[in-house]
This record gives C-alpha cells, structure tokens and sequence, in this order.
C-alpha cells in the first residue's frame, strides 16, 4: 500500500485551522515537533482571544470597557505589555493608531457583525472620545476616560504572532507558516530551501482568483494587512 519513502523528520508537517479573533487561521509547521508545536500555537492563539477578544463578554478588555479601571492582576497579564506598546504606537504616530477607538467601530456595527453606515454628525460625536493619551497605564491598574472603550484588533494578531515566534522556537520548529488572517508569519524558508511566497490581495479585484498586488518572497518576516 506504500511505495514511497518515509518523510524526514525536517520535511513533517502539521497543519490545523483555527477559528479565533473573528478570523479563519492556519498553522502549519515543519519537524519532528510539529504537531505539539501546531497544537501550543493554537493554545497561544486561544489563550490571548480570552484576554484581549472585545466580543466576548468575559475577557479582560470588556470587563476594563465595562468598569474603566480595574486591577489587571486577576485579568491576565498579557494585557499590560500590548497596552504600553499601543500607547508607543500611538506616540509615533502622533495619534493615527488609537485603540481608544472602540465607540467608533461599534458605530459602524463591526463588533456586532450588524454593519451600518452612521451619520457624520455620529461620527464627530464619537470621534471626541477617541484619545489614547487618556488612558492611563500605572501598575496593574488601567483607567479610561469618561464613555471611553478599547479595541485591540490593531494590534493583538501581531502580539499574538510574537508570542508564536517564541513558541516556535522553544519547540526548535525548523520552518512554519503561519496565518493569522491578514498577518502572515514565514518562519524560516520554505522545504526546498526557497523562500515562503506570499500574495497580497488586490482591494480592487475581491472577487478573482489569484487577483493579486503582489507577490512577496519572504523568510523569517511577517507581512500584515489590514481592510
């Protein structure tokens, strides 16, 4: 029933879907530790979605939306780091990344999946909650201003995609390729030692296959988008 030869260990693989963070994701890694090392990540994936998920109502960054301050130590400590990184972010940008701007994706239903098109007189209003400045990060303990609310969706795929690095590496994956729905990982090359190719959607040609553009050879790089 077999005619061919056995896979080395560097050439197994594992690949498994992950539904998480309001996306599909796939995980394939390479080696002998493969299916732990697919299976850890899918872990990592999970564990940060209960932290940092604004649509699940037990999460830590709901539970900081509901009460505006609250001791991080019984939230989950991955919290603290991403909101220093986003308050960086915001810094260098000088405002153009703002996780502060929570009121104004509901206003557009994204957090409830019932998408509408609200007034710009809705929009000025909401827009005047939006200011990272306000939020105030001392401890473990996290306030936000008046009617404020928090949206990590710009930046918790990309945490997560680190931490799936260190996973990675604590199970001496060779080579990986993962998707995180927008955030591509290419970890090391691809099997034939060439590097991981990448297509990047063309906006304009949704609805084509392989309407890419372009193409991106990578190794050990992320390439993240966003709609």
């Amino acid at each position: 029933s077999g005619c061919g030869g056995q896979m080395s260990p560097d050439e197994a693989q594992e690949s498994i879907q992950v539904i998480a963070m309001d996306t599909a994701m796939l995980i394939t890694t390479y080696g002998e530790q493969s299916v732990p090392a697919a299976y850890a990540c899918e872990d990592t994936i999970r564990d940060l979605e209960k932290q940092l998920s604004r649509t699940d109502p037990d999460s830590a960054v709901s539970q900081l939306n509901a009460a505006g301050e609250l001791e991080l130590v019984e939230l989950g400590e991955e919290l603290i780091p991403i909101l220093r990184a986003a308050e960086t972010y915001g810094r260098e940008t000088d405002g153009a990344f703002d996780i502060t701007v929570a009121p104004v994706m509901s206003a557009w239903g994204f957090a409830a999946g019932s998408f509408r098109v609200p007034s710009q007189a809705e929009l000025d209003g909401l827009l005047e909650l939006v200011d990272g400045s306000a939020v105030g990060v001392e401890g473990r303990t996290v306030t936000l201003g008046p009617g404020q609310a928090i949206d990590l969706g710009g930046i918790a795929k990309g945490y997560a995609a680190d931490k799936i690095v260190k996973v990675l590496r604590e199970h001496e994956v060779p080579r990986a390729n993962i998707n995180l729905g927008g955030n591509v990982l290419a970890y090391g090359d691809r099997p034939d030692g060439t590097p991981w190719r990448v297509g990047i959607q063309d906006p304009a040609r949704v609805g084509e296959q392989n309407a890419f553009a372009g193409v991106l050879a990578l190794t050990d790089s992320f390439a993240v988008t966003s709609g």
